[in-house]
């Protein structure tokens, strides 16, 4: 397993083959308890998505432009500060 203070952000979409989006994320975040997270989906009437999107836990509906997926991204980093700083390789 990587090391889990090298994961500032989980980007996860809703519908996966083998898991269920709602016992992903909560694995995750037991191992990742201060990383922000983001959920993406197409899906979003077919899903119950509103009982996943709490804690700081964002929704990117699809199709997205690439500058949405910056923004977000930069808004839940930034709501989500790494806890050290790293260097250039991701390691203090």
């Amino acid at each position: 397993r990587a090391a889990r203070e090298h994961f500032d952000l989980v980007l996860l979409d809703v519908i996966m083959p083998e898991m269920s989006c709602r016992d992903a994320l909560r694995a995750v975040k037991a191992a990742l308890p201060n990383a922000g997270y983001i959920l993406t989906s197409g899906y979003t009437a077919d899903v119950n998505v509103d009982s996943l999107i709490n804690d700081g836990t964002v929704l990117l509906e699809k199709p997205s432009h690439p500058a949405q997926l910056l923004r977000l991204v930069r808004q839940v980093l930034d709501a989500h500060p790494p806890a050290r700083a790293c260097g250039p390789t991701g390691r203090p």
